[in-house]
């Protein structure tokens, strides 16, 4: 207790860790080096006695290894400090005395002049080797004993009447080689002072990197215990999610059970629905068409009808007339759904809206303006009846709602942006309020003006064709200012392998690029498949009106006579007369040649130029020259 409080004086930013461990080397190297002393100093008193008898010098050597061995043993009962300290001062001073006595029975030797100075130097490192740096009272207070001895070896001698000079000696290298072991001595001491201090200084940094380590250490520790808590927690979470994971796919196949037995339901009541909706608009024609016959029939002007007949006759006419209206749109309407519009022509704007005028011409008044700007985007890869049907509903709209205080400027444009096609429809009209309007605009029957006749169907028509073309269609309209319409529709992916018709045996595809239709065999067939594809083939061409056709027969197979001759008659006949122009044949050479000469023959004589290729590039590359 009293060393750590003397220590702390000493360096009071020492504390009681670096104490306790430079007080344990300190004992230990004490220890050590009191039993060499002692051993030493038993072995050089035996070798003397053994060599020169006993001499007044062999109690002092017995005393001073007794001495060793009472510092070992203080050191071992805790009394570090002065053990230690005696340790490093004792082994000098006996030295000293030793030498003096070996010198008065021994005076012709001058040896022991030299000899014992060397050995006070050696003693001089002593207290560098025993104490540390943290304890420089003791080191350097038995430094500056021994180097005493060393520098007052000759003043000593001299008091004592044993001086080198006093004796009779006579060597003038004396003083000198004292001054060199003078210097010797500082340097060894020096020395081991410096590499002390390194020690200690490499103590101190790896004491603070084990504090340092112990401390992170600690901290893994710490953290380790919270993950392997957090570990315990994830892994019941874990369990926990296992658990409602399999409650959740029970539940999921449960719902997907239920959602296929729903969709099975739902696709059977939407066929019975088409089925019905496809009865109502199909079906009711007939009846509704001899409801109109047979209205036609009574005459009005009967002199023999009372007037209230006659009306009841005009009121049947009107509602007739209405119903037949209804009927025809709820199937455009079927249509549109039933998907049996999907193939996609090229379509210029500036020939569309020539018929979409046409059909409007008895609606334009001539205070009516109306503009076009069809030069960025003058064509368009899409539904012909769908287009159609689109600009006449928006611009039929536009006529009809007029604002009455100015004339009507309507303006149609389109353009390119971001890969689509553009087309604006814009007028200066009534206008729509679209804060109250606006979520019912494209409704099925939702009308805004009742001023003029509609049924709200125009819109929502529209709007049906812009989604069946993959478009959108976006309004923006101010009461009183005009309204614009909006539409965008993509470009199309594949417009030159449209599929239009497809069964085992063949397929009918259409090139939209160059208004071409494909037909192509896959096996053999027979007369009833062949005469049932040409047909398909021949409606596709009332509808596309394809001037060119490519045929590839290379594995169609031989067909008789009688199939030539219905394939001149029906289809290059008709075909002729929709606007049929040339005909592309893909075959293999080892076709009848009179077969060739007499087909080709048979479209001449129909005005359709025909050819026979190898490949379906030299049959392309033809088609294309006047496409």
């Amino acid at each position: 207790m009293k060393l750590r409080t003397f220590r702390t004086m000493l360096d009071p930013l020492e504390g009681e860790a670096g104490s306790m461990q430079t007080m344990r080397k300190s004992a230990k190297m004490t220890a050590r080096i009191a039993l060499v002393f002692a051993a030493l100093t038993g072995v050089l008193m035996l070798v003397s006695v053994l060599s020169f008898g006993v001499s007044r010098a062999t109690p002092l050597s017995a005393g001073m290894a007794l001495i060793f061995i009472g510092l070992f043993f203080a050191n071992g009962y805790g009394h570090v400090n002065i053990s230690s300290f005696l340790l490093c001062v004792i082994p000098s001073a006996v030295l000293l005395t030793i030498t003096m006595v070996l010198k008065k029975n021994m005076p012709g030797d001058d040896l022991h002049y030299f000899d014992s100075r060397i050995i006070l130097v050696g003693f001089c490192a002593l207290p560098g080797m025993i104490f540390s740096s943290r304890e420089p009272v003791r080191m350097y207070g038995a430094i500056l004993f021994d180097f005493l001895c060393l520098a007052l070896y000759d003043p000593i001698h001299e008091w004592f009447g044993l001086g080198y000079f006093q004796r009779g000696f006579a060597n003038a290298t004396y003083y000198h080689i004292n001054t060199i072991a003078m210097l010797v001595s500082l340097s060894v001491v020096g020395g081991i002072i410096f590499l002390k201090r390194i020690v200690v200084a490499e103590e101190d940094r790896n004491r603070d990197l084990l504090k340092t380590m112990s401390n992170q250490n600690h901290e893994l520790e710490t953290q380790n215990e919270e993950i392997a808590a957090q570990t315990e927690q994830l892994t019941a979470a874990f369990e926990l999610i296992e658990e409602q994971k399999e409650k959740l796919e029970e539940l999921v196949h449960l719902k997907n059970q239920d959602l296929i037995q729903s969709n099975e339901e739902l696709r059977k009541i939407n066929s019975e629905l088409r089925q019905f909706s496809y009865t109502v608009s199909h079906n009711l024609r007939a009846p509704v068409a001899r409801l109109l016959g047979l209205g036609s029939l009574v005459d009005t002007r009967d002199p023999h009808l009372s007037a209230e007949n006659r009306q009841v006759v005009s009121l049947l006419r009107e509602s007739t007339l209405e119903l037949d209206t209804i009927i025809k749109e709820l199937s455009r309407i079927i249509d549109i759904r039933n998907d049996l519009y999907t193939v996609k022509e090229k379509v210029f704007f500036e020939e569309e809206w020539t018929h979409v005028y046409k059909s409007l011409q008895s609606q334009i008044d001539e205070g009516m303006f109306v503009h076009t700007d069809f030069k960025e985007a003058p064509f368009v890869y899409t539904i012909r009846p769908f287009l159609h049907s689109i600009l006449y509903n928006l611009a039929s709209n536009a006529i009809r709602y007029r604002s009455p205080q100015r004339p009507l400027l309507l303006d149609v444009k389109t353009t390119l942006h971001r890969g689509s096609i553009r087309i604006a429809v814009s007028d200066n009209g009534l206008g729509i309020n679209l804060d109250q309007f606006g979520k019912n605009l494209f409704g099925m029957y939702k009308r805004f003006h009742t001023h003029v006749e509609g049924r709200g169907l125009g819109l929502y028509l529209v709007k049906t064709q812009v989604e069946a073309l993959q478009g959108t269609i976006v309004a923006e309209s101010e009461l009183n200012k005009g309204t614009t319409f909006t539409i965008d529709i993509k470009l199309p992916g594949d417009i030159e392998g449209q599929l239009c018709f497809d069964c085992d045996y063949g397929s009918v595809l259409y090139n939209a690029r160059t208004n071409t239709m494909g037909l192509s065999w896959k096996r053999k067939v027979s007369s009833e498949e062949y005469r049932l594809l040409l047909t398909k083939c021949l409606e596709m061409l009332h509808v596309y009106n394809t001037p060119r056709w490519i045929a590839d027969v290379r594995k169609r197979g031989n067909l008789g006579e009688s199939d030539h001759v219905w394939f001149g008659e029906s289809i290059l006949n008709e075909g002729s007369k929709n606007g049929l122009r040339k005909i592309a044949c893909i075959d293999t050479p080892d076709q009848q040649k009179h077969q060739r000469e007499q087909m080709i023959l048979t479209a001449g004589r129909f005005n359709i130029d025909m050819k026979f290729f190898q490949t379906r590039h030299e049959a392309e590359t033809w088609i294309e020259q006047e496409a």
